[in-house]
């Protein structure tokens, strides 16, 4: 089956590209992600890669003429195949019009046909939903997104803005009474009724931009339940009024995930927690033992240190954070026990059971089975997709290991059904729902993209904080033969000096022969915000050279970025010379 090589969507109101080179020739054995072209527009270049293995069986444009954004400019083939001549015909078909879209993304009609030729029905309008409804309309779409509790999704409503408002709280609170300057800094207490009363506002304030957003955009947003049917129909159920059906084009299906509840332990939103249910919590607990030590445990185990509380935090797997670097994850364990916090690894909570003002958990460990005797249970050891009730097997959809089975474009089996975001597994983060829901429109509209997911940055909201993006240490070495490594440590960093902030480290991992950045691990205050300087230079295909004599001002916490790079050659200024 013959593959169409297409220009990439460059930036958002660039319309053509021009094709300065040509790196193969017709006849040419290529590989799927191997640079095929050239493009340049508005000073911008790019490789173009093969979006399959095969022949590149036709050029359709040549070098130094221009071609629309979206529009077709070669044909890979698979070997032996023939390709008629009238594969160039249409080698526009599948392109952006792109005056015709910014007509129609103008905020038109959405009635049936009066706005855009293709009507996309998007199911959930949580962080995937809500971008991929308002891109389908920039694009010209009709769209309809059906969402049956709240615009936002998890991430606005019981995950990242939560935890961002206790935690932005919880370290002023920290850094207070951890700081000689001020007195009576001790008696500093926390008002958590007002503190939720922050969160709910923020919230509310948030979820109304969504909601103005979409409004804006001309998109049709219904409360109520989504089913799919066949041939890309859904039924949709409103909260007021009666069942109908739509004939769509293509679906999205954006429907998130929800907390995994383990055996033994109920969920009674008193005692016993889950992340959807913490948050009406309006008291401090003395004692909290949190299950699970991914991105939402460390956090919320740093928040409840900060106010006060006794935090045991437990892990089944033998290191906390095993997804992160080793070296990473190491140091922020160990400086989550200088805070007070008791870490078991390789421990499992059997069962727990509320008696009178106490939670009695019972927790298998190395030693042996214990009982712990807490006031409160927060159970944080990952989400799984939400796929009932949507009717996917007789509509096509498959499903691995209970996520909705999608390739790179976000397509599932069933033709015209897409699915992005947490419902996927995978990558169970907001940012790559935006990616994900951004592949897949642009692929529904004619373009094609593909998601890409070394790209895509971990964040890690502790005390302190971490940033991450591409290789682990360990992985690197598995697959490269010369793995050089860069450290700068944040003591040696003025800023972080003078602002009391000294924990933590800068890692750079390269690939020698190149030069290229193979991952960035960092571990600090404000590590989160540093490491898209990692993200940008990784997606611009930056070397350590680049990034080391980038001039960063001074002093900020960026510099040791640039010290870190320069260290891969024995050149930090502000670390001493090897041996």
């Amino acid at each position: 089956m013959s593959i169409e090589v297409v220009i990439p969507v460059i930036g958002q109101n660039i319309k053509k590209a021009k094709i300065t080179d040509w790196l193969k020739k017709v006849g040419d054995t290529v590989e799927a992600g191997e640079p095929l072209l050239l493009v340049e527009a508005e000073k911008v270049s790019m490789e173009v890669e093969s979006p399959g293995k095969g022949i590149l069986a036709r050029i359709l444009v040549p070098e130094k003429e221009e071609a629309p954004v979206g529009s077709v400019v070669a044909i890979v083939a698979e070997s032996g195949e023939e390709i008629g001549d009238d594969s160039c015909d249409n080698k526009n078909s599948n392109s952006f019009d792109n005056d015709v879209v910014a007509e129609k993304a103008k905020g038109e009609s959405i009635a049936s046909g009066e706005k855009g030729e293709r009507h996309i029905v998007i199911i959930g309008g949580g962080s995937g939903g809500y971008v991929a409804a308002i891109r389908a309309a920039q694009l010209g779409a009709q769209v309809t997104l059906v969402e049956k509790k709240a615009l936002g999704g998890t991430c606005l409503h019981t995950g990242c803005m939560p935890t961002k408002a206790y935690l932005a709280k919880a370290s002023v609170l920290e850094k207070l009474k951890k700081s000689s300057v001020f007195k009576n800094r001790e008696n500093v207490t926390v008002d958590m009724e007002e503190l939720a009363a922050v969160k709910d506002t923020a919230i509310v304030e948030l979820e109304y931009g969504i909601s103005t957003l979409l409004s804006d955009n001309g998109i049709t947003v219904i409360k109520g339940t989504a089913v799919l049917q066949e041939n890309v129909k859904v039924s949709i159920e409103p909260d007021e009024g009666q069942r109908f059906e739509v004939d769509a084009d293509n679906v999205i299906i954006a429907t998130g995930a929800r907390p995994v509840i383990l055996p033994g332990v109920e969920v009674d939103g008193q005692a016993i927690h889950t992340t959807d249910t913490i948050w009406n919590l309006r008291s401090i607990p003395k004692k909290i033992l949190i299950v699970g030590t991914g991105a939402v445990g460390v956090e919320f185990a740093c928040i409840f240190n900060a106010l006060g509380s006794a935090v045991t935090l437990i892990e089944a797997m033998p290191e906390i954070m095993p997804f992160l670097d080793s070296e990473i994850s190491k140091s922020l364990g160990e400086s989550l026990e200088n805070r007070g916090i008791e870490i078991m690894t390789a421990t499992k909570i059997l069962s727990a059971q509320k008696e009178e003002k106490k939670v009695k958990a019972v927790i298998s460990g190395e030693k042996g089975d214990f009982v712990a005797d807490v006031d409160m249970i927060l159970m944080a050891i990952g989400r799984v997709p939400v796929t009932r009730g949507l009717n996917l097997e007789s509509c096509g959809v498959k499903l691995e290991k209970g996520a909705i089975a999608v390739n790179s474009r976000m397509e599932t089996d069933a033709p015209g059904i897409y699915a992005v975001g947490d419902v996927v597994g995978g990558v169970m983060l907001a940012h790559a729902a935006f990616m994900e829901a951004d592949v897949a429109v642009e692929n529904i509209m004619g373009g094609y993209r593909e998601a890409h997911y070394p790209k895509v940055p971990n964040c890690i909201y502790s005390f302190p904080e971490v940033g991450a993006i591409g290789m682990t240490e360990e992985d690197a070495r598995i697959k490269y033969d010369d793995v050089s490594v860069g450290r700068f440590p944040i003591y040696a960093n003025g800023k972080a000096r003078v602002s009391g902030e000294t924990e933590g480290m800068v890692k750079i991992l390269s690939d020698m022969s190149t030069g290229e950045i193979l991952g960035a691990h960092i571990l600090c205050e404000h590590a989160t915000e540093l490491i898209g300087e990692f993200a940008l230079g990784i997606t611009a295909e930056a070397t350590v050279e680049e990034v080391a004599n980038t001039l960063k001002a001074h002093p900020t916490l960026s510099e040791s970025l640039a010290e870190a790079a320069m260290a891969l050659s024995g050149l930090a200024i502000h670390l001493p010379p090897k041996n």
